[in-house]
């Protein structure tokens, strides 16, 4: 769909090659990436001057309304701005990045695992369509943690921005139907005993990789017992260049 909507087919001109560390269906946005990547190669090869916005928003146009992979714009504008923000979703979508050096407090805290389990996103996201007054109430929620959460990420407050993403997966768990299981809310139980401040499934939900929230000094022995809990830990870091492309 993104070769058509550009005019590319036969491929007899151009050579595609793809690869990635993560695990697909898993909430770490990986489609989106491959349709930022891929809508920018072309950008780059044809000369078309697109910013990392319009590149964005053509991803997600092909994803949702070309291809029917129901879901929000996040990832795609994650994917081509890099870094860490804040996003309003208006007629358009602001991207206003945090200060790295403030970022250090949250980044120092945060822990990643994969669950093992993996899902569809589009399938689980489809339960936005049509909402209900409780899924606009338990959304609105989230959107106002989110607000009060900035002031707090920027002073480095990790506790307080801990507590609020446990009060934020709370309202995610009610916002939509296959956000967690029996599994997931067993992790999340068992996160809490061991330390973590707060947490939530990545992506839609229903699987693939959790995040938690906690202090440094107790993270070594955190991420031993969850492992024992049958979650496998995951290093990362953040790539603030986003979206990078050049002629070889």
């Amino acid at each position: 769909k993104i070769l058509e909507e550009f005019g590319i087919n036969g491929m007899h001109h151009a050579k595609i090659i793809s690869e990635f560390e993560g695990i697909i269906e898993s909430g770490l946005g990986s489609s989106a990436s491959a349709a930022v990547c891929l809508i920018g190669a072309i950008n780059k090869m044809l000369n078309l001057k697109l910013s990392r916005s319009l590149i964005a928003e053509k991803a997600w146009d092909i994803e949702v309304n070309k291809i029917g992979l129901f879901g929000g714009k996040q990832d795609q504008h994650a994917a081509a701005f890099g870094g860490m923000n804040l996003m309003e979703f208006k007629d358009t979508v602001e991207v206003i990045p945090f200060v790295r050096k403030d970022m250090e407090p949250l980044l120092s805290s945060l822990v990643l695992f994969y669950t093992g389990r993996n899902r569809k996103s589009a399938i689980i996201q489809e339960g936005f369509k049509k909402l209900t007054q409780y899924q606009i109430d338990n959304l609105n929620n989230i959107k106002g943690i989110a607000l009060t959460a900035i002031e707090y990420i920027n002073k480095g407050d990790i506790e307080k921005v801990g507590y609020l993403l446990d009060e934020a997966w709370d309202y995610k768990k009610h916002s939509n139907k296959g956000v967690s299981t029996p599994e997931i809310d067993n992790y999340y139980d068992e996160a809490k005993k061991a330390g973590a401040l707060g947490g939530k499934v990545c992506g839609a939900g229903g699987g693939g990789f959790m995040l938690f929230i906690v202090k440094p000094e107790m993270k070594a022995k955190f991420i031993e017992k969850m492992e024992k809990e049958g979650l496998e830990h995951w290093d990362f870091e953040v790539d603030w260049q986003g979206l990078s492309c050049r002629i070889l």
